[in-house]
C-alpha cells in the first residue's frame, strides 16, 4: 500500500499479521480490525459478547492471541447490533479504565 492509502490507519492494524501472540494492542486496534467503532467494542464488552481488555500500566489492551481468537469467531455478523447498540445507554461499565 502506498502512504496515501495507509494514512490514518493504525500501524498495528496494518501490521497485525506480523505481531507475535504475546504482543498487546489497543481497543482501537481491535475495532479497526473488525471495522467498528471503539464505542461498539465497549458496548460488546458490556453486553458480555467479547471479553474485557486487560489493564497494563493504566491502559486497556488486548493480547494479540485473544484478538486472533475473536477474529476467528464465526458469529461476527451479529457483532454489530442491528440497532447500532443505541438502544442501550452508555454507562461507566462501557468505559472501565477509560484510557486506550
Amino acid at each position: 500500500m502506498s502512504n496515501q492509502q495507509t494514512a490514518g490507519i493504525d500501524a498495528a492494524v496494518l501490521n497485525f499479521d506480523l505481531l507475535p501472540d504475546s504482543a498487546y494492542v489497543s481497543v482501537g486496534t481491535l475495532a479497526g480490525l473488525l471495522g467498528v467503532s471503539d464505542i461498539t467494542i465497549r458496548r460488546r464488552i458490556a453486553d458480555g459478547f467479547i471479553p474485557a481488555p486487560v489493564g497494563i500500566l493504566g491502559l486497556q489492551r488486548y493480547q494479540v492471541s485473544m484478538v486472533r481468537e475473536i477474529l476467528s469467531w464465526r458469529d461476527l455478523m451479529s457483532f454489530d447490533h442491528p440497532n447500532g447498540g443505541f438502544d442501550r445507554p452508555l454507562t461507566d461499565v462501557n468505559y472501565a479504565g477509560g484510557a486506550q
